[in-house]
């Protein structure tokens, strides 16, 4: 498995190649990345959509594997490929039929997703690193979870969301000595994730934004 992930890898950033393969595959080095992340919504139109308050964070997760390349320059160009959870929560007031009154509810906005950045990554010192780059994310399922007064209850809704998504991510790393290294990465949203339109006009501009804090390893391409 581990061979399958790193020729998907190295298919990631061939384009990225100005030297001969075996040159190629000496600068070339593979890992993954996992840990918990914090997200919600941004936009002109986000305490219109839900319940009229402004969304709150909710906790998620991210994992995943990703390829980095060192330039001549000593610049390093990364890609990957990350599972996401991301989402936001919305909270207000409700209504009940059966009691004929209103209730709170609480909406959240769950949705997963593969991210996969294109970031370029230079060392300050030999530990500390900054990196910078665009980001497209892919929906796989999305979902709101309700809760009104005592009930509970799941809604499918994929067909309110784009499928494909453009954020910008930036942030730091550090890397121990035992080759074990951690970051934090913030992902502001550049396109609306929604597809809510009245008349062909976007009615929601809704973009996503994320906060990840993460710990990673590297493994050795062809190893296994």
């Amino acid at each position: 498995m581990k061979r399958s992930i790193n020729a998907l890898l190295f298919i990631l950033i061939t384009f990225l190649a100005n030297n001969s393969q075996a040159q190629f595959l000496e600068n070339l080095k593979t890992g993954f990345r996992i840990g918990p992340n914090v997200s919600s919504f941004a936009g002109e139109d986000r305490a219109s959509w839900g319940l009229g308050e402004d969304p709150k964070l909710v906790p998620g997760f991210s994992a995943g594997v990703y390829a980095q390349h060192e330039l001549n320059n000593g610049l390093i160009v990364e890609s990957g490929l990350y599972l996401t959870r991301k989402g936001a929560k919305y909270e207000g007031m409700g209504y009940d039929i059966s009691e004929s009154a209103t209730v709170d509810r609480t909406d959240r906005k769950i949705l997963t997703g593969i991210d996969m950045p294109f970031m370029a990554r230079y060392y300050v010192n030999e530990q500390i690193s900054v990196f910078a780059g665009p980001q497209i994310s892919f929906l796989v399922s999305a979902k709101n979870k309700i809760e009104e007064g005592g009930s509970k209850r799941k809604e499918d809704v994929n067909d309110s969301y784009k499928s494909v998504g453009l954020n910008f991510t930036l942030g730091a790393g550090y890397d121990f000595e035992n080759s074990i290294h951690a970051q934090v990465n913030f992902t502001p949203g550049i396109s609306n994730i929604t597809k809510s339109e009245y008349e062909g006009i976007s009615t929601f501009d809704v973009k996503d934004c994320i906060f990840w804090i993460s710990i990673g390893c590297p493994f050795p391409l062809g190893g296994e």
